[in-house]
């Protein structure tokens, strides 16, 4: 069962992977068709994404090296309600940098830890794909009010 938060990949790109492919939801490209082609343009982004919170929503952790802060947030472990035990805090300290692995999906036990190359860093996605969600959401302002007949203009306060 496909997660609620990849939905859209379904609905904007299909899966021309699977046995028969499967064609985008009939019916979005019409309402939706500048949101569509922005998730057509980054499918590849997308792909990763969902890779990478599929294994680590339901299997197990996506990366294979990074970097932990020695210098964590003021009040960190205390939030957390963690002892002040150096040993005990010493295994929660917060990612300073994440390697991501190349294929979340193969098992742990094949996985190797290696130097970081460029565009491996969890950090390094974190700017497309904030780009694709702002363009998300702006696209599908634009596309309703093009093309979804609404009988309410405005939210309701």
């Amino acid at each position: 069962m496909e997660c609620c938060s990849f939905t859209c990949k379904w609905i904007y790109l299909g899966d021309p992977t699977k046995t028969p492919p499967i064609a985008p939801l009939a019916g979005y490209q019409k309402a939706f068709p500048t949101i569509q082609g922005a998730w057509q343009n980054e499918a590849q982004l997308v792909a990763q994404v969902r890779d990478l919170h599929d294994v680590s929503k339901h299997r197990h952790t996506i990366f294979v090296g990074g970097q932990a802060r020695v210098d964590p947030p003021d009040g960190f472990f205390k939030e957390l309600g963690i002892p002040e035990e150096a040993g005990r805090r010493a295994q929660l300290w917060p990612m300073a940098e994440i390697i991501l692995t190349d294929d979340p999906k193969l098992p742990a036990v094949r996985r190797m830890p290696r130097a970081v190359r460029q565009g491996e860093l969890l950090a390094d996605l974190v700017p497309s794909f904030a780009a694709l969600i702002k363009t998300t959401g702006t696209a599908a302002l634009g596309d309703a009010q093009a093309n979804v007949p609404l009988k309410e203009k405005r939210f309701r306060g």
